[in-house]
């Protein structure tokens, strides 16, 4: 195991975590030598390995090498997962975009959403959360109450993704998903309906102290 001694020639023992055991590892020589490299340079010791491993500078850029080669390694990895979700990324917009088509008839073709249509302005939403409303509607947690009139709208539309286009459902769900979120959002005008807004202006007045 390596040893280090400082100024004074007292011997500097490492503590019980580098033991002989973690020391036969890969990765515990190289957490040794960057803790000498360090001890080095904080009290001015003098480094030397009884293994055989190169000391002083050497250690440093066998080090430094090391932790190159590990970063090269983890980059071309990270390089590979970005450009493979990259390319499926584009798939599932394209699908998305097909699968909306019926989407839009309701909630537009931005998503802005319609009060007319009971469909609220979806554009922009995490894809997370569509998904999960996609699932509750065909599953029929959602969209079979007798009150939800939007609901019983959607119940049938999210069965039809069993059987519209390819891929599995929940491709299918994932992908309308995506495009969904990758809409600007979209925030709808207000529509009033009944009330005077001129004399809920004047009436405003002594809210806006407030709010």
């Amino acid at each position: 195991m390596a040893q280090a001694f400082g100024p004074s020639g007292l011997r500097k023992t490492p503590d019980s975590a580098n033991s002989d055991a973690s020391d036969r590892t890969d990765e515990g020589r190289f957490a040794n030598r960057i803790g000498y490299i360090e001890a080095a340079r904080a009290g001015g010791w003098r480094c030397f390995a009884t293994r055989g491993l190169p000391t002083g500078r050497d250690t440093e850029r066998q080090v430094t090498r090391m932790a190159w080669i590990r970063a090269h390694k983890i980059l071309l990895v990270a390089v590979a997962v970005v450009a493979t979700a990259g390319a499926s990324s584009a798939a599932d917009l394209d699908q998305g975009a097909e699968l909306y088509e019926q989407c839009a008839q309701c909630h537009g073709v931005s998503g802005e959403g319609s009060q007319f249509y009971l469909a609220p302005s979806i554009a922009g939403m995490e894809p997370w959360y569509v998904e999960s409303q996609l699932r509750n509607f065909r599953s029929g947690a959602r969209g079979l109450h007798p009150d939800d009139v939007g609901g019983l709208r959607m119940y049938p539309i999210a069965l039809s993704l069993k059987t519209d286009h390819g891929g599995t459902e929940d491709e299918k769900i994932e992908s309308l998903a995506a495009y969904v979120a990758s809409l600007p959002e979209v925030v709808p005008a207000p529509e009033v309906e009944g009330g005077d807004p001129e004399k809920g202006a004047a009436l405003y007045v002594t809210c806006q102290q407030c709010h």
